[in-house]
Formats: structure tokens, sequence, C-alpha cells
């Protein structure tokens, strides 16, 4: 009878054990499977519960620095009335830990993001996020998109799907796109949206 009892309980140990042998690296990968997923889905309640809530997280878009996690849902939500999406490369997602409750993620990703009823474009950056654990488990406390200019022939492989070259017609395109993102809000050149894009492209291909 002992031993029967002894092989049932390690089968339940085995059975909850690889839930209990996930490593960090693990849950801040899947943690930012739900912040793709989150933005992709415009749904800012679900991102408000994956970033800091703290007056010291921080987003730096096209040079300036966003403080606090309201301050940065206020941003999304003005974006999110527009084309938002974001393809990450999964392939080369690296997660560094520099302490038990600290990490670095990088990841090549795609953004394609357009004004509300203009055609969207896209723009590829390396995502870096500093990710620490709280009491309410790992949150994003910062976001630094760095912007990587198109190349002649195009966009790298790596860069991920939906990235392509910006050439031609393309390009003009994406420059009547830049011109229209830096109009400040007047009579002449109107407001609201389309302004709000501007302060997103952190010096990106559209500058």
């Amino acid at each position: 009878m002992p031993r029967y009892v002894f092989l049932a309980l390690l089968l339940l140990v085995l059975s909850v054990a690889p839930a209990a042998w996930a490593g960090p690296e693990d849950e801040i990968r899947t943690l930012f499977d739900r912040f793709v997923a989150a933005q992709n889905a415009h749904d800012l309640s679900a991102v408000r519960g994956l970033l800091w809530d703290s007056a010291r997280f921080l987003w730096v878009t096209r040079g300036t620095p966003i403080w606090g996690r309201e301050a940065a849902l206020k941003r999304f939500e003005a974006l999110y009335q527009g084309t938002w999406r974001l393809e990450a490369n999964a392939a080369e997602l690296r997660v560094t830990m520099l302490s038990h409750d600290v990490a670095q993620l990088y990841v090549p990703i795609v953004f394609t993001i357009g004004p509300p009823g203009q055609p969207a474009q896209t723009t590829r950056f390396l995502m870096n996020q500093t990710i620490i654990k709280t009491s309410a488990g790992w949150k994003v406390a910062s976001i630094l998109p760095i912007p990587v200019p198109v190349q002649a022939a195009g966009i790298p492989s790596s860069a991920g799907p939906g990235a392509h070259a910006s050439v031609g017609r393309q390009g003009r395109s994406e420059e009547n796109f830049a011109s229209t993102l830096a109009c400040t809000p007047t009579p002449t050149c109107g407001g609201g949206a389309a302004h709000s894009f501007l302060h997103l492209l952190s010096g990106s291909k559209f500058r």
C-alpha cells in the first residue's frame, strides 16, 4: 500500500512540475506575447495590466520621454484610432536576466501604422523593453523602440512578416504620410489623431 501511495504522489508532482519549473525567461516571453496580442487587439485594458503601475514607467518615442503608465495609455488610445499593428520576429527574441527580478528584452519588430482614413505604412524597429518583477508579477517598465533605416534593396528578411521596402511610388506615399504626420494642429493643417501619430515614430523612415 505505501508503494501505491508513493507512486500516486510522484505522478502528482510530475504533472505539476513543468509549470513550477518554468523559468523567468519563459514567463517574460509569455508577457511579451500578451503585450503584442493586446496591442494588436487595441485592448487598452489589457495593455494597462501589462505595464508597470508607476510614475517611473518610461516610453521613449521620437526622442520624447513619456513618463508614467497613465500618460502612455493616453498615447496608445490615440494611436488605436488608426492602423496600429505589431509583428515581432519571435525567432530573434532575446531575454537577458540582469538580476533575479529585472530583465532586458530585445526583438526586431515591424509596425504597421497609419492615421485614421489614410493608407498604413510599415517600418522596422529594434524593440527594447525593461521587464521587472513586482508583487503583481512581471511588468513592462520601459519601452525603447530603435528605428532601423530601410536599405536600398528593401528591409532585411529578419525584419519579420509584413515588411517591405520604401521605393518608387511607395516611397513617395510615405513622404506624403510624413507630411501629414508633421502637420501641427492649425485651421489649415488640421489636428487630432494624425498629429498624435507624429509622436510615435522615434526618428523612423517617416521622419
